[in-house]
């Protein structure tokens, strides 16, 4: 329980391990810096393992002490990641995205590094991605929001991005920041918060 992370702005990832009486920046040996809130995550099957996204996805083994590149294949130069997600269900599903472009890994970013590129459909001319949130129980079940002031809210695929379907019928026409599931609930319950 000492051993806890934090963010700062740009990427800067901490970690304690004497419940914040110090605490040392694990990602100051990264290339470039992150977005302004940071995507960080920590894999649900290893907690020694955490994944950043900087322009690429970095992941660590060991808390932070060192750090791999997991994503140099099919993105974008000069972009910043500003959200990612992992499936609680196989850790080796993987979703990064900017703004405009959603990617998926299903080997856990290596040894190939292979990621995909499945924003198909997506309206990112109309509309920026803003969070992804991956079903509790299916690595191919995946929502995604987006912030704009119109009607493309919500998008679901249930293939892993091979289409994605508008599911945002109810919303306001506001920029939606965040979508989650409630994993408590037998059936498929989620939440929307808004600008």
């Amino acid at each position: 329980n000492s051993t806890q992370y934090g963010a700062l702005y740009y990427g800067q990832i901490r970690r304690t391990t004497n419940s914040w009486n110090t605490s040392t920046t694990i990602t100051s040996s990264l290339p470039g810096q992150g977005y302004w809130c940071t995507p960080y995550l920590m894999d649900p099957s290893s907690n020694q393992t955490l994944y950043v996204g900087y322009s690429d996805v970095w992941k660590t083994t060991n808390q932070g002490n060192s750090w791999s590149q997991i994503s140099n294949q099919g993105f974008p130069s000069n972009t910043t990641l500003r959200s990612m997600a992992i499936s609680t269900s196989n850790p080796q599903y993987i979703y990064a995205a900017t703004l405009s472009n959603i990617y998926r890994t299903t080997n856990g970013g290596g040894p190939t590094q292979q990621w995909t590129d499945i924003t198909s459909n997506l309206p990112v001319t109309l509309a920026n991605i803003t969070y992804i949130c991956v079903k509790d129980d299916d690595p191919n079940h995946v929502w995604v929001s987006m912030g704009e002031y119109n009607a493309h809210g919500i998008y679901e695929t249930t293939n892993g991005g091979t289409s994605w379907t508008n599911i945002s019928q109810g919303l306001p026409s506001l920029p939606v920041m965040c979508v989650i599931q409630n994993t408590d609930y037998t059936g498929v319950e989620l939440y929307a918060g808004t600008d």
